[in-house]
C-alpha cells in the first residue's frame, strides 16, 4: 500500500519535471503524456476508494456490497494502460526492422 503511493508520487514528480522541461503546449501535445497523467490520477483515486472499505482485522471481509464506481474505475485504468502498451509496441515509421 505504501509502495503504491510512493511509486505514484514518483511518477507524478517525473511527469511534472517533463512538463516543466518541455512546456505546457509541447507536453500536452502528445497523447502519451495525457494518458500517463490520467492513468496515474485514476489509479490513485481507485486505490483510495478501495482503502475506504478495508479493515485490518478482516481485510475486505466486512464489505457487504460491491461499489460499481470502483469496478468501473479499475476496468478503465487497466484499459488505459493496455492502450498505452499497444501504442508503445507499434512499429516506428521510418525505422528498418
Amino acid at each position: 500500500m505504501v509502495i503504491f503511493y510512493y511509486l505514484a508520487t514518483y511518477q507524478l514528480i517525473t511527469e511534472a519535471l517533463q512538463l516543466q522541461y518541455r512546456g505546457f503546449k509541447k507536453y500536452f501535445g502528445e497523447i502519451f503524456n495525457i494518458v500517463d497523467m490520467v492513468s496515474i490520477m485514476l489509479s490513485v483515486s481507485v486505490m483510495s476508494m478501495m482503502l475506504r472499505n478495508f479493515n485490518f482485522p478482516d481485510g475486505f471481509g466486512s464489505v457487504e456490497e460491491i461499489d460499481m464506481r470502483t469496478t468501473v474505475g479499475i476496468s478503465f485504468s487497466i484499459f488505459l494502460l493496455w492502450i498505452e502498451l499497444i501504442f508503445y509496441l507499434r512499429p516506428i515509421p521510418g525505422k528498418n526492422t
